[in-house]
């Protein structure tokens, strides 16, 4: 038996596993394939707000419908305020930020082998689920794994997903993986709150 555990050399090195798959750290040449769990996806709006005090601290801050600008206003409080637009993409000096739609997925990632939360803003990542979603095979989008790809050219970075057939050897794993979840406390909904949809309470 080693000195440390897994989970102790995990914390150590820090190469412990995230239970959120960001699209935009999927690696040019490694897509990731998923299987989503539950439908219909969780959507929200959502607005990075920057610490007053300390202009490096930055968090989300969430919301069940697009707010108004005096409702964003109240709930940053303040001591946050509405992120700046990265003066690269602004249209004019200090712009802000707007909220973004969000669609939040529960997700089985093959690679990982755990349940994880896939947060999509790429418009062309919803269009592509949404042409999907409406043809007649593949209308039931949780019985197909799905490849997602990112792709640089020209220094511009893109989405591709593409629908794969469930491996029968994986299928007893994606079934099992929402329900011992659940069974452990797991509550998409949470992340409304900036809470954690792993953890009870």
């Amino acid at each position: 038996m080693g000195l440390f555990t897994d989970e102790v050399l995990a914390e150590t090195s820090g190469s412990a596993q995230s239970r959120y798959l960001n699209v935009s750290k999927i690696e040019i040449d490694r897509p990731a394939r998923i299987a989503i769990l539950q439908s219909p996806a969780f959507s929200f709006h959502e607005v990075w707000g920057e610490s007053v005090s300390n202009p490096g601290e930055v968090k989300p801050f969430r919301f069940s419908k697009k707010p108004t600008e005096s409702e964003m206003l109240e709930y940053l409080g303040g001591s946050y305020r509405v992120r700046e637009v990265n003066p690269e993409w602004a249209k004019v000096a200090g712009e802000l930020e707007r909220p973004k739609r969000v669609h939040a997925f529960t997700v089985w990632n093959f690679e990982s082998k755990q349940v994880e939360i896939l947060s999509i803003k790429q418009k062309t990542i919803i269009d592509r689920l949404k042409e999907l979603s409406v043809t007649e095979e593949y209308a039931d989008l949780l019985a197909w794994d799905l490849q997602i790809a990112r792709i640089l050219s020209g220094g511009k970075t893109s989405y591709s997903v593409t629908p794969l057939p469930r491996k029968k050897t994986t299928e007893s794993d994606v079934e099992m993986a929402l329900s011992e979840a659940e069974a452990n406390g797991f509550d998409i909904t949470r992340l409304l709150d900036n809470g954690d949809p792993f953890t009870q309470g």
